[in-house]
C-alpha cells in the first residue's frame, strides 16, 4: 500500500492492508471477471479514468485506476497491481477545454442565426441596398437594388 492512497479512497483514512479494496474503491465492484482475466494473462490491463472523488467545485479530486498483472521474471503471477493516480489536473483541463468548445459552438450558432436574420431582412426589404468595400467594390446587393439597376444576376 502506498502512502497517500487513503486520500483517494471513497472512505478516506479507513484503508488497512489485507482489506477488500472494493470497500474503499466501489468502482471495482463487479470487475472480478476482469481481475481473473488479468491474473490469468488473458487481458493485459484495465483502466477506469476520470473518477470523481470530490463534489466540492473549489477543490475537485479525480482519479484514474489501472489494474495490471504483477509480472515477475516474465511470468504472470496470481497477483494484480492496482495503481491509483491523481487525475485532477488533467480532468479540470479537459472540462475547461470542453466548456470552451461548447461555448464557442453556442456563439457560432448565434452568429449563424444572426447572419440568417440579417440576410433575410436585406433580401426582403423594399429599399435598394448596396454593401461595398472601402474601395467601392460591391460585396452585397439586394433584390430591390438589382431591380432598380436592371441587374439580372
Amino acid at each position: 500500500m502506498s502512502l497517500g492512497l487513503n486520500r483517494f479512497a471513497d472512505i478516506p483514512n479507513k484503508f488497512k492492508p489485507g482489506q477488500d479494496v472494493r470497500i474503499l474503491f466501489p468502482e471495482l465492484e463487479g470487475l472480478e471477471d476482469i481481475f481473473d482475466a488479468i491474473r490469468q494473462g488473458e487481458q493485459e490491463n484495465f483502466e477506469l479514468k476520470g473518477i470523481m472523488r470530490s463534489q466540492d467545485p473549489a477543490s475537485p479530486l479525480y482519479i484514474d485506476i489501472r489494474i495490471t498483472n504483477n509480472i515477475s521474471d516474465g511470468h504472470y503471477s496470481n497477483q494484480i497491481i492496482i495503481v491509483v493516480e491523481d487525475a485532477t489536473e488533467r480532468m479540470v483541463l479537459e472540462q475547461s477545454l470542453f466548456q470552451g468548445a461548447n461555448e464557442a459552438n453556442l456563439l457560432l450558432r448565434n452568429l449563424k442565426a444572426s447572419k440568417q436574420y440579417i440576410d433575410q431582412i436585406v433580401t426582403s426589404m423594399a429599399d435598394a441596398l448596396l454593401v461595398t468595400t472601402l474601395s467601392g467594390e460591391i460585396k452585397k446587393i439586394n433584390h430591390a437594388a438589382k431591380s432598380y439597376c436592371n441587374i439580372t444576376k
